[in-house]
This record gives C-alpha cells, structure tokens and sequence, in this order.
C-alpha cells in the first residue's frame, strides 16, 4: 500500500474515532461521571492515528524533495491534454507551429521549444477542426513577477492535502493564493503541471487573470481565479 492510500485511510479512521469517543463522553457526563475520572475510559486511538498521519506526511515530503529535480514534462503534458472537451477533439492531441508542441486546454496551455518536444499520441486524420490561435493566448507583457514555492515542498503538500481532503465537497485547498497584491488565486495543479514543463527554478509573471510561466526554453500559461469579492487574502502557507 502506498504512503498516499494509507494516509487516507488513516484519515478515516481518525475522522471515525474522533466520533467515537465524543458519543461516549457525551453518555459519560451524562452517567454523572467526572472529567477527571473519564480519561481513562477514553482510548487514546486518536491520538496515535495522529501521529502515524504526522509521520507518514513527513514521508511523503522527504520522498518529493529527494524527486524534486527529476522533472517529468511528459506527464504534465498529458495532464494538460486531459483536460481538453470531448466536443474539441483537436484539443486533446499536440499542435505543431513554427517548431514548436502546443498542448492546449480551456484553462491552460504549454509551449514546447524546438528542441523540448515530449512524446505524445499524435492527431489521427479523421479528427477535424481548427486549433486557436495560440499566440493570442500569451500576454504582451510579463506583469507582476511571482515567488514560486519549493517545487518539492509543493508537489508534497499536494499530495497530503488531496489525500486527506479529495473526498470533501469544499475544494478551495486546490487554489494557491500567492498574495493580495496579484488579481488572482490559481490551481495547484496547473502551478506544478507548469513547474514540471517550465523546471523547478522556472520564472513566474501575473497579467491580471494569466499565470505565465518561462523556464527550460518552454512557456505555459495558466489562468487563474477571480477570488470572491472581499474575500481574505494572503499568501498560502505550504509546510
């Protein structure tokens, strides 16, 4: 079992414990029986899951710092391509201009240099249509520069919170808030899908909604979210 299946089940069982022992305190006051006696009577279940969660997540973290360096653009390609409509099938394959790889979806696009291309499944001749216009996509100025995070830190801190949190209806642990002073919040996803096209040292700049990204003779622009009005800003914390 990996370390990211079993953290997620030790979430549940905590989740489950936790429920457990608040029932049985609540019939235990309710039986009359003092604070100071109850302890006793409580398993410290919980308290242990907590630790075997704390130590697993601290193995997830060594694991992606020691990997941190070890890009994998492939695959961040096919994250990207994924994430194409069906009803654009033009959308989930590679473009070709001007020597360069265009992957492209509705929220994010990579640009592979002349010499950067990855391998990916190429456009069958029955699939039709016209790609967009790509270049029009790229922001005439770079904006405001940004301080990316660790990617080893940050592909860590994924993991652990998709694990633990993949099953909850509320997905505002996706989005990184780099600070009020940019416009926008934006994906996780697309901040590591760009860090593994663009490398770990790569140059991020914000043009009001759009996130790009320079590095490793590759662009990816990326667009963010408008967070809602009067919300609480401040720069997400990765530990």
């Amino acid at each position: 079992m990996t370390n990211e299946k079993l953290l997620g089940k030790l979430n549940e069982a905590l989740k489950y414990c936790n429920e457990e022992q608040t029932e049985a305190a609540k019939y235990m006051r309710e039986a009359g029986i003092k604070e100071t006696k109850m302890q006793p009577y409580l398993c410290n279940t919980g308290a242990v899951i907590q630790e075997l969660i704390f130590s697993i997540s601290n193995e997830i973290r060594e694991k992606e710092m020691k990997s941190s360096g070890k890009l994998n653009a492939q695959k961040a390609a096919k994250n990207i391509l994924k994430r194409s409509p069906n009803y654009k099938p033009m959308l989930q394959y590679p473009h070709y201009e001007d020597g360069k790889q265009i992957v492209l979806s509705p929220y994010i696009m990579a640009v592979f240099g002349e010499n950067n291309h990855v391998a990916l499944d190429e456009k069958p001749e029955k699939v039709k249509g016209e790609f967009p216009d790509w270049k029009k996509l790229i922001p005439s100025h770079k904006g405001k520069k940004v301080n990316l995070f660790d990617f080893g830190k940050l592909k860590a801190w994924y993991k652990i919170q998709e694990t633990l949190h993949r099953k909850e209806k509320n997905y505002k642990w996706e989005i990184i808030d780099f600070g009020a002073e940019y416009d926008s919040t934006i994906n996780m996803e697309f901040v590591i899908d760009a860090m593994e096209i663009c490398g770990a040292d790569c140059c991020c700049y914000v043009t009001k909604s759009k996130y790009v990204f320079e590095g490793n003779g590759n662009v990816v622009v990326a667009m963010g979210i408008t967070p809602e009005k009067n919300a609480e800003r401040k720069r997400t914390e990765i530990d």
